[in-house]
């Protein structure tokens, strides 16, 4: 793993290239993919073209290979975000992604074993051990949870399942923004 970024830094993009499924496994197909965790960049070669054609690089400031637990993410990059909640700080993390690419690995992992949780039961579990341990201190811990899937909004913690979101313009600026995490007309759910 190799971090570019200053913690100071608001913004950090981080790749996480997932171990092949059992399909995949299966199949033999052409390795399109290397992963270089020292310069954090992952080079992409087209398969089935002449050799000619440069491959396509994407730098990240903090890379994963396959090797990583869901642990190391947590550890060296989502310990630091919590730590800022912790600290009164907002803190967001956004996963994207094509179908299939491992976001819900990312953001759930493998419950049954504590090294392959993922980022959310990680997460929470750094936040209610820091709650145990602190003395003095009352604590209200709330959590959305959105998906946002062909351009549909979605509450994963909502008690009206299936219910969207709406997606609010703003004419006078151009921009669009969804509803922020925690609003009133977002669902919450008391987490103690």
């Amino acid at each position: 793993m190799t971090s570019k970024t200053k913690a100071s830094e608001a913004l950090k993009v981080m790749s996480q290239h997932h171990p092949h499924s059992w399909k995949e496994e299966t199949v033999s197909h052409e390795q399109i993919l290397i992963v270089d965790m020292k310069l954090g960049q992952v080079t992409l070669w087209k398969p089935c073209v002449a050799s000619e054609e440069l491959p396509k690089i994407f730098i990240f400031d903090t890379m994963y290979d396959a090797s990583y637990k869901q642990i190391d993410l947590h550890d060296e990059n989502m310990r630091p975000l919590v730590d800022s909640v912790l600290w009164a700080f907002n803190g967001m993390l956004f996963t994207y992604g094509q179908m299939s690419t491992g976001m819900t690995y990312t953001m759930q992992g493998t419950w049954i074993e504590p090294k392959l949780c993922g980022v959310i039961p990680n997460a929470f579990e750094h936040i209610f051990i820091h709650i145990l341990y602190s003395q003095n201190q009352q604590y209200l811990v709330q959590a959305s949870y959105l998906e946002i899937y062909q351009e549909k909004i979605q509450e994963l913690l909502s008690n009206e399942p299936g219910k969207r979101l709406e997606l609010e313009e703003n004419p006078e600026t151009s921009t669009s923004r969804t509803y922020p995490p925690l609003s009133p007309r977002m669902s919450k759910r008391l987490c103690i």
